[in-house]
């Protein structure tokens, strides 16, 4: 279950990321009348992190029904913590400001896998099988998003027509991807039989 959660919650963030990614600077000019320096980049490291802790996010109910929910908190808490003194250090050495949210994406990596270790410890649960039915499930749902939207991006300027086009046709790809890449036949079965059930004819007397 825990993979299961981690692997939609990945797809469906990146259902959405993906388009404000490719067009946050349109966006925040839309959304914006004076855009603050280094605002594009922010946001989109920001949206990065957000997608990275969704890799993980169905251990913590693991952990939870095991009861060492403590030591797992204060493990990580411990780790996000260091987001802070990091992006100090980095600032006092003078590093631009996006590399305290390259700090945060790193720390947020290093809690990614204190997850999956502590899960492997407490649960026995193999790294390979996270690798496999999470990671490359997710990175194959949005490969056919991400080309269109690349293509998108290489064929049409900057404007309103390529931002329709990308928040539009981008997701459609994304859900086609995440149907035949990211799900196994068993998860499409039971989708199809949980919102297409078939009816049974009964026969005839």
């Amino acid at each position: 279950f825990s993979l299961l959660t981690s692997k939609y919650a990945s797809m469906l963030a990146c259902l959405w990321m993906l388009p404000l990614l490719a067009e946050m600077p349109m966006i925040l000019r839309l959304w914006l009348t004076n855009i603050p320096p280094h605002a594009d980049s922010f946001c989109r490291l920001v949206l990065l992190i957000f997608v990275f802790d969704k890799l993980t996010i169905g251990f913590l109910s693991a952990v939870q029904a095991i009861g060492r929910i403590a030591a797992y908190q204060v493990t990580l808490g411990s780790m996000l913590i260091l987001t802070l003194p990091t992006g100090y250090l980095l600032l006092k050495h003078g590093a631009p400001p996006e590399a305290v949210l390259w700090g945060a994406i790193f720390l947020s990596v290093l809690s990614n896998i204190g997850r999956i270790w502590f899960v492997r410890s407490l649960a026995g649960l193999p790294v390979a099988a996270w690798f496999n039915q999470v990671f490359i499930r997710v990175l194959l749902a949005i490969m056919p998003g991400t080309i269109l939207c690349g293509l998108l991006i290489l064929l049409f300027p900057q404007g309103l027509l390529r931002l329709a086009c990308i928040f539009t046709a981008v997701p459609l790809f994304m859900i086609v991807g995440a149907w035949f890449l990211g799900m196994s036949s068993g998860e499409r079965r039971h989708v199809r039989e949980t919102f297409m059930p078939t009816r049974t004819t009964r026969p005839s007397q």
